[in-house]
């Protein structure tokens, strides 16, 4: 054919080729991403350890939500429910301050305001039945135009994965001793306070639950366990020489609440719980309450009471 070298025709032909296959690798990339797209709004959901004693059973529900989109969601909604089952608490983790209101009524519901690009929450509910607990709760996720879709129905890279994997184990710890805190308050177990539960255990979790983090390593790591009197001194001593009155009133709290897990442990421990909260309020300038605590320490064992007053002075 005149006119038409070899040369063009190899030029054409590469040409040619080029194009074809930008456009078939474009044409892929798009499709993949449009197969890939992220769904903001995901969650995940642990099967249920169920934890069986005298009175029935109960178990730990553990669910994780994130938004991994580019917006902001709003007017998230949650809602949780368990077929013959109650659910009894509920423990809320998030990594942001976010404006939310939960409540157990019917089941659970979260509503979360607004749920930043990459901002998660985690929710612990701890539920009891006379019978089995269901493996896997009833799950309702929306937020505002947005349904929410499993995590396990999807695969997951990148910032999303990693802060998936640092709250898991944070939330399981924290749902591990909140379901520890629910059996021995409710004696669930028909076992005691004393048998099977270590008491560096309860301290540990009671500081974890005021905020006093470094106190919750400081009873975890112990080696051996500690009698409740030990735990009350040991508490007051470094809150006292902290001259912190935020960590103080924390403390304070902790055996407040301490008092309520089973008011038949030794009297003796109790009187000292008193006196150590008596110290407290006597730092943070309660007089009333420092003079409540006291009367009931002396109730319980007014002979040591006596004794630790002559020794240390406070409150002299």
């Amino acid at each position: 054919m005149k006119g038409i070298s070899f040369k063009n025709i190899i030029i054409t032909a590469v040409i040619g080729a080029v194009i074809t296959g930008v456009v078939t690798v474009g044409v892929n990339l798009i499709t993949e991403f449009i197969k890939t797209e992220p769904v903001s709004l995901i969650y995940s959901v642990d099967n249920v350890v169920p934890f069986s004693g005298n009175s029935g059973t109960i178990g730990i529900y553990r669910l994780q939500i994130m938004n991994n989109g580019k917006k902001m969601i709003e007017e998230m909604a949650l809602n949780v429910e368990l077929q013959n089952a109650k659910i009894e608490q509920s423990n809320v983790s998030e990594n942001n301050s976010l404006d939310y209101n939960e409540k157990i009524e019917n089941g659970y519901k979260l509503y979360v305001k607004n749920l930043n690009p990459s901002e998660s929450i985690a929710v612990s509910l701890l539920a009891s039945s006379s019978n089995a607990l269901p493996a896997r709760p009833d799950i309702n996720l929306r937020g505002k135009g947005i349904v929410g879709v499993e995590k396990a129905n999807r695969a997951e890279s990148g910032l999303q994965e990693i802060l998936f994997k640092l709250l898991g184990p944070i939330t399981a710890s924290y749902a591990t001793l909140f379901v520890l805190y629910f059996a021995i308050r409710n004696n669930f177990l028909g076992l005691g306070h004393t048998i099977g539960i270590k008491q560096k255990e309860i301290f540990a979790y009671l500081c974890g639950m005021h905020g006093l983090s470094d106190d919750f390593d400081r009873f975890a790591n112990l080696h051996g366990d500690i009698s409740f009197w030990f735990g009350a001194d040991r508490l007051t001593y470094f809150a006292l020489n902290s001259c912190n009155q935020d960590k103080c009133n924390k403390v304070r709290g902790v055996l407040i609440d301490l008092l309520k897990y089973n008011p038949n442990f030794a009297p003796s421990s109790r009187a000292i719980i008193y006196y150590n909260i008596a110290k407290l309020s006597k730092y943070l300038g309660n007089d009333e309450e420092k003079n409540d605590n006291l009367e009931n320490a002396r109730k319980l064992d007014a002979k040591t009471i006596k004794v630790r007053m002559e020794i240390d002075k406070y409150f002299d």
